[in-house]
């Protein structure tokens, strides 16, 4: 269940709005906007639960599909969360054409 979310959108011409936590991030949000151009894709900020998840919505402007990718999980940072795996796993599921939100670096208990 979700009680709280805080969203933003990431853009690389202003950093200023970004928290102490999410600045930690910044090599990663980079990494991100230079694989998936800002023309065709936004990327969002989110938080929920509390502040106990951090992650990026990468959300394709013309199909609308999407891949969450986390950064915390339960208060717990994630190691590593833009690797090459992720990255491709990403790249993948937009050329796929699937409509279905894929979901990575997620913990399951």
């Amino acid at each position: 269940m979700t009680y709280f979310t805080n969203v933003k959108i990431y853009n690389a011409q202003n950093i200023q709005n970004l928290d102490r936590e999410e600045v930690q991030y910044l090599s990663c949000f980079q990494t991100l906007a230079n694989v998936f151009n800002q023309q065709d894709y936004d990327i969002l900020i989110n938080r929920e639960d509390f502040d106990r998840m951090l992650f990026v919505d990468v959300i394709n402007r013309i199909s609308f599909a999407a891949v969450k990718i986390y950064f915390k999980y339960a208060c717990v940072p994630i190691d590593d969360p833009i690797n090459v795996n992720v990255l491709q796993g990403a790249i993948n599921h937009f050329q796929s054409g699937s409509k279905e939100k894929l979901i990575l670096n997620r913990r399951i208990n």
